[in-house]
């Protein structure tokens, strides 16, 4: 019982390490070596996470909790191959928002997951509504709401980059759902490297045929080719930063909490933030302030959340 917090601590906090270094790799790779091709970078970080998942499962370093008893047409076409659309699209989506959309202004509008995440929890009957987790979800959008005021009266704003963000988001609140129940599921009750090689390989597939129907023209005609072979540290970094934190997202949502998971994220969006103004990113004091009532928001929305959260955990034991 002692090991448990630990886990979940050191779970979480690899998450959201790895989670931050990956999200300036691929501004890097994208904005710096003029790398416009998220389909492809993303499709290869997943299927170095499926491959190495795979092979690390193989060689017998994790127990085999699945074996042939989750294997079915059903256990792939339900459970499995949503997690896998929608990781595929919501990574995608996000990365391709990067392209044009200040990276600090991302963060600041990651501080919307928590009322979207609610809200798809609710949808799927894991969260109830009570008026003090309204009241913290609507300081979480109200906050939001502040920090982009600023930013579409600003030049720069790109609305179709904002809204393709947004989108994501939602994919992604999506995804973090589909994850715990497949993980916690009462028949899979599956090891996280188990449950990301079942899923990070179909949407790699999913994500490297839509990058050939979509990006292999511009890739073939713009010599990206030669970007990738003038840098390959980076581009074989960035591969397994993606097995790491796919992993990381895996081992947070079993050992911890989405909520708590949800909460590191906010530190870690607040410290991208922080870098991106290191970086030369323009940052004014009301998206400061927008930023700072969703974190207070979402902190109220987890001292409402923790006494439920640690009943479910007494039960679950």
């Amino acid at each position: 019982m002692g090991t448990q917090p630990l886990a979940a601590a050191l779970s979480v906090t690899f998450s959201m390490v790895t989670s931050a270094l990956i999200i300036l790799l691929n501004r890097r790779i994208i904005r710096g070596l003029q790398f416009p091709f998220p389909w492809l970078l993303t499709g290869w970080g997943l299927g170095v996470s499926g491959l190495l998942s795979f092979l690390l499962c193989r060689v017998g370093l994790v127990p085999s909790r699945a074996r042939g008893r989750v294997l079915t047409a059903h256990f792939f076409f339900v459970e499995t191959l949503p997690v896998a659309l929608c990781t595929a699209v919501g990574m995608c989506l996000g990365n391709a928002a990067s392209i044009t959309v200040q990276m600090s202004f991302l963060q600041i509008l990651k501080a919307f997951t928590p009322a979207v995440t609610f809200t798809v929890c609710w949808l799927f009957g894991l969260e109830a509504a009570s008026p003090r987790v309204i009241l913290a979800v609507a300081i979480i959008v109200g906050g939001t709401l502040v920090s982009t005021r600023e930013e579409a009266a600003k030049a720069v704003f790109d609305a179709r980059g904002t809204v393709t963000f947004l989108v994501s988001i939602l994919f992604e609140s999506t995804r973090v759902v589909l994850i715990q129940k497949l993980l916690s599921g009462r028949k899979q009750n599956l090891h996280p490297l188990e449950g990301l090689q079942y899923t990070a390989l179909p949407t790699s597939v999913i994500m490297l045929v839509v990058s050939a129907l979509l990006e292999r023209g511009p890739f073939q005609t713009s010599g990206a080719w030669s970007i990738v072979t003038e840098n390959p540290v980076t581009f074989g970094v960035a591969g397994v930063l993606g097995f790491l934190v796919n992993l990381g997202t895996f081992l947070a949502l079993a050992h911890a909490s989405s909520l708590t998971l949800k909460a590191a994220t906010c530190v870690r969006n607040a410290a991208l933030v922080w870098i991106g103004s290191l970086l030369g990113e323009s940052i004014v004091p009301v998206q400061v302030l927008g930023y700072a009532i969703s974190v207070g928001g979402f902190l109220l929305y987890s001292a409402v959340r923790a006494p439920a959260q640690a009943k479910g955990k007494q039960k679950s034991n």
